[in-house]
């Protein structure tokens, strides 16, 4: 069964992460285009900028509150926040900080994107993009399988960064640095296409997130039990 407040949250952050991958990429081709280059130094300049003010207010009122004893993050939690890596530690988060998983997988690509971006052709990048899309969801059913909290399929890096990969891969279209003919078809039809992504979007978080998801499993014995007899 899927929670419909879940599948639809879940849908906001997936398309989230596709914009995000879009609009940075799309960054990165026009700077090498218009210069001939990538400033790595710049671009993560420009992230911490944009990142870091919002964030550290928002850590901030939460340590306040913590003093005053309103919420009780522990050790671990401020240490996953600190160093954004909340994506691997969602069993254990407190849950007023749950939600910067989407921060740490965010940062853990764009830490990763640039330099592959920068050192690379465009060919290479593009293949590299297709083909960490194509694995992702062999990728999600190892890690299901696995069984290990810190790698939950719906909340850590390695399963949820081809979202933004995806991302990507459309700015590349759109510059027509990849898959042109279909530049040229969004061109004469982009509210079509716009409909077709968003329901895309849609579709792959209802097939590929449910209700059982490895931290309902672990947290309910009984649906653990329910999915292995599903199994056999």
């Amino acid at each position: 069964e899927f929670e419909g407040s879940w599948v639809i949250g879940h849908f906001g952050v997936t398309s989230f992460f596709v914009i995000s991958g879009f609009l940075i990429t799309l960054l990165l081709i026009r700077e090498r285009k218009q210069t001939g280059n990538v400033s790595l130094t710049g671009f993560y300049k420009r992230r911490a900028l944009r990142i870091l003010p919002a964030y550290c207010v928002f850590l901030l009122i939460m340590f306040v509150l913590a003093v005053f004893g309103f919420i009780t993050p522990s050790a671990q939690t401020w240490i996953t926040v600190l160093t954004f890596t909340s994506c691997f530690a969602t069993l254990s988060i407190d849950p007023h900080l749950g939600h910067t998983w989407s921060l740490s997988v965010e940062e853990h690509f764009y830490f990763l994107w640039p330099l592959l971006f920068r050192w690379t052709r465009s060919r290479t990048a593009i293949v590299s993009l297709v083909a960490f899309v194509a694995a992702s969801l062999p990728l999600r059913y190892v890690l299901f399988q696995l069984r290990v909290p810190a790698l939950d399929i719906d909340y850590t890096s390695p399963s949820q960064m081809s979202s933004i990969a995806v991302g990507c891969l459309i700015a590349y279209v759109v510059t027509g640095e990849f898959l042109p003919r279909i530049r040229a078809m969004i061109e004469r039809l982009p509210l079509a296409f716009i409909a077709l992504g968003l329901f895309a979007i849609f579709i792959s978080v209802v097939a590929f997130r449910s209700h059982k998801t490895l931290h309902h499993v672990l947290m309910d014995p009984e649906i653990g039990r329910a999915s292995c007899r599903e199994r056999v």
